[in-house]
């Protein structure tokens, strides 16, 4: 009966552990309080046996050990688990649900020590001095605790401590209990409630498969804390020297693989190595063809087949039939086949076509691209706009041009106009809009922010980015530059 209700698909509905993550969350101070007035505690008795043996309660050193050492523990435990706590699945909060228990017992334990020589309220310890004095007793716990201090601490003083201790431990008591038993009954109920909505017919193996996912998440939490742990660590050796580093990372090595089996098993059980045998598949996958496609000879592949075009095509030709096409398309027509390719543009000859079909193709009165210098004519150009600073690369990048450019493209403080540019007709010229002023060589200039400029571009530079024209554009300037600079140290070795 038991398997029948505790179904796997049940222990892995997420979002189990969201009511017990509240109480968590509430509990991080408590935890916290209590275990320092424990561990204060602790080390005032265990430093001095007189008030260990009778005639003083025997339990109080017991009491405050369970306080001191698994109190800790709890926090950081709580700390640590309150937000996996709300996200993690059925199975992980039964696991949890498990260690939480185990603490909620020994909380109870110890405020139970502690109920025997703890008052309930402060209200006995106005009269500390005489709290549970009895046969040959003189004095009180409270008073021979305060006796051992150097500083000669009040009786009553410590009884409220203790007070305090035992109050906290109750609300950590309370607190853990619920966080148990949301953990561990609503994992229950989820399970009994997918139970109810799902086939009754249900095998006996279904309880197998139970264990083994309780396993695994038994498995599971010292391996996410190894992790956290190798993580840590790692973060903290990256700031020693790299020749540390290098042993650090073979001891990981080293301690993954030697330990590595043992901890993957209970996830998957690794599979035996076993020989691979090679089969003949021929006769399987051999394609079945008729008889008289058997004997055909190989067909030749597209991109080599000729055709009549390409044997019609000859330079007379090709150079009638340019005129009547554009640049774009000649270079399309290229594209379609290795031997037209061949044909348009010859090995060898690739410089020289290109500029014969340059001078033919567009009707002859083709202009470059802006972009790509691909000549292009009014029926087929394109316009875009663009800012002044990507439509005047060579001046944004600072790159050396003549003094007319310079003087027609850089506007000063008292000019109200851009002349057209004495190199480069496609610039254009433009009024000044809008005033703003930017820094070139150390004079200030006024330019406008609000015009666009037009450029012409082919069709296949029209569909890019702006970002890639202006890049293209700054490297025809800066070829341009380079071969001017070479002409002029050739003319200068002629003289």
């Amino acid at each position: 009966m038991v398997s029948r209700y505790l179904r796997p698909e049940g222990l892995l509905v997420p979002g189990v552990g969201a009511p017990s993550g509240v109480f968590r969350f509430a509990g991080h101070m408590v935890l916290g309080t209590w275990s320092s007035y424990g561990m204060t505690a602790f080390n005032a008795v265990s430093r001095h046996e007189i008030l260990q043996q009778p005639p003083f309660n025997p339990n109080i050193l017991r009491a405050e050990a369970i306080v001191a050492k698994w109190g800790r523990i709890a926090f950081y435990w709580n700390f640590a688990l309150w937000i996996p706590t709300i996200f993690c699945p059925g199975l992980g909060t039964l696991v949890i649900g498990a260690f939480d228990l185990f603490l909620t017992v020994q909380m109870g334990i110890a405020v139970v020590l502690q109920s025997g020589y703890i008052p309930r309220n402060g209200g006995p310890c106005n009269d500390a001095d005489n709290w549970q004095v009895t046969g040959n007793m003189t004095k009180s716990f409270f008073y021979a605790q305060g006796a051992t201090n150097a500083t000669r601490i009040p009786a009553d003083k410590i009884c409220r401590g203790y007070v305090e201790e035992w109050k906290y431990g109750v609300a950590s008591l309370v607190l853990y209990s619920l966080v148990s038993f949301f953990n561990i009954g609503l994992a229950l109920l989820v399970c009994w409630c997918v139970n109810r909505s799902s086939n009754r017919n249900i095998s006996r193996p279904s309880w197998r498969a139970f264990a083994k996912g309780l396993a695994c998440g038994l498995v599971a939490i010292p391996f996410l804390l190894f992790v956290l742990l190798k993580g840590i660590a790692e973060i903290i050796l990256s700031c020693f020297p790299i020749r540390l580093q290098r042993r650090f990372n073979f001891g990981l090595r080293f301690v993954a693989k030697t330990f590595g089996f043992p901890i993957w098993f209970v996830y998957a059980r690794v599979p035996t190595p076993q020989p691979i045998d090679l089969q003949d598949l021929k006769s399987k996958f051999r394609p079945k063809s008729p008889p008289d496609l058997e004997t055909a000879p190989p067909k030749e592949a597209s991109g080599g087949s000729s055709t009549a075009l390409a044997e019609f095509l000859h330079i007379d030709i090709l150079m009638l039939v340019s005129e009547h096409l554009h640049h774009q398309d000649m270079l399309n027509l290229s594209l379609t086949s290795k031997q037209m390719r061949q044909v348009i543009y010859p090995t060898g000859e690739e410089e020289a076509r290109a500029k014969l079909y340059k001078k033919y193709t567009c009707e002859g009165n083709g202009f470059p691209c802006w972009s790509c210098r691909t000549p292009i004519c009014m029926s087929c150009e394109r316009i875009k706009y663009f800012s002044y600073a990507e439509a005047n690369v060579s001046h944004t990048a600072c790159k050396p041009c003549c003094s007319k450019c310079l003087q027609g493209r850089v506007l000063r403080l008292s000019s109200r106009k851009l002349h057209e540019c004495g190199c480069d007709k496609q610039r254009g010229h433009f009024q000044v809009a809008d005033r703003s002023y930017i820094a070139y060589s150390t004079v200030a200039y006024q330019v406008t922010e609000r015009e666009r400029f037009r450029r012409h571009l082919c069709s296949r530079c029209a569909s890019r980015d702006t970002a890639k024209l202006v890049k293209m554009r700054l490297d025809l300037e800066k070829k341009d530059i380079r071969r001017g600079y070479k002409k002029k140290e050739e003319g200068e070795g002629e003289e």
